[in-house]
């Protein structure tokens, strides 16, 4: 059995930061001016039930076996991350991300 999760936001405060983050604002910050506006659009339509669905590359928790079990892993505060290509891995030590610097030469 599945318990729906919720969590409260003050409608003046985000109010005050989809201000702050929007094409007008101080911070001028395209996606988390969305991202916030689109929870403000859940919040208003407050008798719908939603769910956040998050995906990498091509994988979706509900239909990628591997990335459920990242995702699984990562909610219970294990340090793992993910590798997109394919059918996905679940990774138990950070990648090396290549240098700018080493690209460029």
């Amino acid at each position: 059995m599945t318990t729906m999760k919720s969590f409260m936001l003050d409608e003046n405060q985000l109010e005050a930061i989809i201000e702050f983050a929007g094409p007008q604002g101080e911070m001028s910050h395209r996606f988390i001016y969305h991202v916030l506006c689109e929870l403000r659009r859940m919040g208003q339509q407050h008798r719908d039930d939603w769910k956040i669905i998050l995906t990498n590359g091509d994988h979706e928790g509900e239909v990628s076996e591997t990335y459920s079990d990242y995702l699984d892993r990562k909610a219970c505060g294990e340090e793992v991350w993910f590798n997109p290509e394919g059918e996905g891995e679940v990774l138990f030590e950070k990648p090396v991300e290549p240098d700018d610097d080493e690209e460029e030469e």
